[in-house]
This record gives structure tokens, C-alpha cells and sequence, in this order.
């Protein structure tokens, strides 16, 4: 069993709730690019480590093998 956690968010009146991200042992390891800004000013450290984690995972894709690890090994 893994300890994930999805967040959704239903905010806005009327409207059904939507996916936002998904934490795994409370890091973020999926998120929505059109984040509300409640949620971008409660995440923010947790969202600037996830975007440093992808960026950094994109870069050593196209890069030869480096022994980085996924964002899913930290």
C-alpha cells in the first residue's frame, strides 16, 4: 500500500471538482499546470521542489544515462 493522497478541488459554485495534483508520501509527484491560487500559495514549496524535480528529470532524459534519480526515488 502506498501513502498517496489525490487533491481536488471544489471551489467554485457549480462546477464539478477537478484533479489538482497527487502527493506520494507527501511529495508531489502529479500536478495540473492551471493550479487555483489558493492552492499555488498553500504548495508553493512543495510546487517549486516538484517543477525542480521535472525540469531536472526532462533534462537528463535527453541527456546520456548520469545516475540521477526520479523524482519517485527521493
Amino acid at each position: 500500500m502506498t501513502d498517496r493522497t489525490m487533491m481536488f478541488d471544489n471551489s467554485e459554485l457549480g462546477k464539478t471538482h477537478r484533479h489538482l495534483m497527487t502527493l506520494e508520501r507527501g511529495r508531489i509527484t502529479n500536478q495540473k499546470n492551471d493550479l487555483p491560487e489558493w492552492a499555488r500559495q498553500q504548495y508553493a514549496r512543495d510546487i517549486e521542489v516538484y517543477q525542480g524535480l521535472t525540469a531536472n528529470e526532462n533534462s537528463a532524459s535527453s541527456a546520456p544515462e548520469n545516475g540521477s534519480q526520479r523524482k519517485d526515488d527521493l
